[in-house]
C-alpha cells in the first residue's frame, strides 16, 4: 500500500481516537454533574471540554455546540461574576446558532439589571455580546465596567478589543481608535498575570502599529518574542503575531529581506487552537505580494499548511492566485 494512503489511514484513525477520547471526557463530566449539579467548577470544566471537542470534531460541531450552550446558560444564571464567565469558551456564534445566542444574551441582560454596579458581571456580559449587531451595547457595558473599576483587567481588555473591532469597520478613525485601545492596554500591562500578558502584548503591538507609533509596536513585539523564548509552551500565537508586526515594520522601513524573514518565522509557529481554527494572519503576506515577493509568500503558505490542516483547499486556492500573478482575497484572514 502506498505510503501516502497509509499516512491518510493513520491520520483518520488517530482523529477517530481523539474524538472518542473527547467524547469520553465530556461524558464523564456529565456523569459527575448528576451527583453534584450545583458545582460551578464542574460546569466550567464541561464547557471547556465541549469547546475543545468542537475544534477536534467539526463534523459534530452542531451537536456539541448545543450541549455547550446549555452549560453556558447555566453558568450565566448561576455564576455571572466568575472570571470564567467572560472567557472565550463562553462565546456563542450568533450567525450559526442565533437561538442559543438570543437565549443566553437575554440571561446576561437579566444579570446586568441585577448586578448593575458589579464591574466583573458587566465586563463578562460585554465579552459575550460580540456580534456586529450588539457591539454598541457591548461597548456601553464595557465602558461602564471600566468606570466602576479602572483596575479590572477584563473590563479594560474588553473595551480595548471593542475599539479594535470598531477600527476595522471605520478606516477613517482607525488610528484614533487604535490609540484609545493602546492606552487601555498600557494601563493594565503591569496588572496582568503571566498567563494573560502575552495576549495583551500581542494586541498592544498591533494597536501601536495601527496608531502609527512604530517605536512602541517594535518594543511590544520584541517583548512578546522574548516571552516566547523564555516559555515556548503555548506561545504559538505570540510567535506568529510578534514576527508579523516586526515584518510589517521592516517593510515600512524599506527592508524587504527582513520582512520576508519575519514572514517565514511567523509561519514556523508551532500553532495554537486559534491558528488551527481561524488560521494565519495574511496582512504581511498581502503587503509583500504588492511588492512582488511571491516566492516568500508561497513558502509562507506551505508553513501555514502544517498547522492549518483543515483548510488546505483554501491555501491551494491562494497559491493558484499568486502563481497567476494576483493578490488573493484573504477575507477575514487579514483581521485574525
Amino acid at each position: 500500500m502506498p505510503r501516502k494512503i497509509l499516512g491518510l489511514l493513520l491520520f483518520s484513525f488517530l482523529a477517530l481516537l481523539v474524538r472518542a477520547e473527547d467524547a469520553k471526557s465530556c461524558d464523564a463530566l456529565e456523569a459527575q454533574l448528576k451527583t453534584d449539579a450545583a458545582s460551578v467548577e464542574l460546569h466550567q470544566k464541561l464547557i471547556e471540554c465541549y469547546f475543545h471537542a468542537e475544534i477536534q470534531s467539526p463534523s459534530r460541531r452542531k451537536e456539541i455546540e448545543k450541549e455547550r450552550a446549555a452549560q453556558v446558560l447555566w453558568l450565566v444564571q448561576h455564576a455571572p461574576e466568575s472570571k470564567f464567565a467572560g472567557s472565550g469558551s463562553m462565546s456563542i456564534d450568533y450567525y450559526s446558532y442565533p437561538g442559543d445566542y438570543a437565549e443566553i444574551k437575554n440571561a446576561w441582560m437579566e444579570q446586568v439589571k441585577a448586578h448593575a454596579k458589579n464591574a466583573q458581571v458587566l465586563a463578562n456580559a460585554a465579552r459575550f455580546l460580540r456580534s456586529r449587531e450588539d457591539q454598541a451595547r457591548a461597548e456601553e457595558l464595557a465602558s461602564n465596567a471600566h468606570s466602576l473599576d479602572p483596575h479590572n483587567v477584563d473590563a479594560a481588555s474588553t473595551l480595548a478589543h471593542l475599539y479594535h473591532l470598531k477600527a476595522i469597520s471605520n478606516p477613517a478613525q482607525k488610528s484614533q481608535l487604535a490609540s484609545q485601545s493602546l492606552q487601555l492596554r498600557e494601563q493594565m500591562l503591569n496588572e496582568l498575570s503571566p498567563a494573560e500578558k502575552p495576549r495583551q502584548l500581542q494586541e498592544a503591538a498591533t494597536d501601536a502599529f495601527d496608531a502609527g507609533d512604530h517605536a512602541k509596536a517594535k518594543r511590544y513585539a520584541e517583548q512578546l518574542l522574548e516571552l516566547a523564548q523564555e516559555k515556548p509552551a503555548n506561545m504559538g500565537d505570540a510567535i506568529h503575531q510578534g514576527n508579523l508586526v516586526l515584518g510589517r515594520l521592516a517593510l515600512r522601513g524599506g527592508n524587504v529581506e527582513e520582512a520576508k524573514t519575519r514572514l517565514l518565522a511567523a509561519g514556523k509557529t508551532p500553532g495554537s487552537p486559534v491558528l488551527g481554527s481561524f488560521g494565519p494572519n495574511m496582512t504581511l503576506a498581502k503587503e509583500l505580494l504588492e511588492v512582488h515577493q511571491t516566492e516568500a509568500v508561497l513558502q509562507y503558505f506551505d508553513e501555514c499548511a502544517k498547522f492549518w490542516k483543515s483548510h488546505e483547499n483554501t491555501l491551494e486556492g491562494w497559491r493558484e492566485a499568486v502563481r497567476d500573478g494576483k493578490v488573493p482575497d484573504f477575507g477575514n484572514n487579514l483581521i485574525y
